[in-house]
C-alpha cells in the first residue's frame, strides 16, 4: 500500500469510528506517526524496523476512562538480504484507556487492547517464491502515553506500545513509539 492511500484511509476511519458518541460524551481523534520496531518473537531478531502510521478514534465516558478503536500500519519490516522476505500489517485493535493528570497542561495515560493484525508476508528467497500472502491473526497491544494540552481540544504527545501478533507456530513482538496529534471533536 503506498502511503498517498494509506493516510486518508487512515485519517477517514478514525474520524468514523468515533462519530456514534452520544453528544454529551465528548470524542477525540489522533494521527500516530512512529516506527515498529521488532524486539522479540519468531522473527524478532530477524527483521529490521518499519515506518509506522496510526490513528486513533475515542470516546471519553468521563474524565479518567476512555474506549476507541486504533488502526495502523507498518509499511514493511525487511531482513536486508538481496532476496528479501518482508511483511507489513494492517491492524485494527478496540482498547480502553485510563487517563491521569500529571501538571495542569501534562496528562499521561495507560492503554491495552486486543483485536486483528492482517500479516502480508512475501518472501523472495522461497522456492517458489511467497508473494504478498496475507493472512489475519489474533493480536494485543498495550503501552502508555504522556501528552501536552496546547490549545483548547488541541493535545501532542508520545505513544508507546508493544504490540504481540500470535498463532500456533510463530510471535511477532513490536515496539511502537510513535509522536501523538490529537484533537477533541
Amino acid at each position: 500500500m503506498k502511503v498517498k492511500a494509506v493516510v486518508p484511509m487512515l485519517l477517514c476511519a478514525g474520524l468514523a469510528l468515533v462519530s456514534p458518541a452520544r453528544a454529551d460524551m465528548p470524542v477525540s481523534a489522533s494521527l500516530m506517526p512512529g516506527v515498529g520496531i521488532q524486539v522479540g518473537g519468531s522473527f524478532g531478531k530477524d527483521f529490521g524496523s518499519s515506518f509506522y502510521l496510526g490513528s486513533e478514534g475515542e470516546v471519553h465516558w468521563n474524565h479518567d476512562w476512555a474506549t476507541g478503536v486504533q488502526l495502523g500500519y507498518f509499511f514493511g519490516h525487511t531482513d536486508g538480504q538481496e532476496l528479501k522476505r518482508e511483511f507489513k500489517n494492517l491492524q485494527i485493535t478496540p482498547y480502553v484507556k485510563r487517563y491521569f493528570g500529571i501538571t495542569d497542561s501534562w496528562h499521561g495515560y495507560a492503554t491495552a487492547g486486543a483485536g486483528v493484525y492482517f500479516v502480508n508476508y512475501d518472501d523472495d528467497a522461497a522456492v517458489p517464491d511467497v508473494d504478498d500472502s496475507t493472512k489475519r491473526y489474533f493480536g494485543y497491544a498495550a503501552g502508555l502515553g504522556i501528552f501536552k494540552t496546547l490549545a483548547k481540544n488541541w493535545e501532542i504527545g508520545v505513544d508507546l506500545r508493544l504490540h504481540r501478533i500470535f498463532r500456533q507456530d510463530f510471535v511477532l513482538t513490536t515496539f511502537t513509539p510513535s509522536a501523538v496529534i490529537k484533537v477533541e471533536l
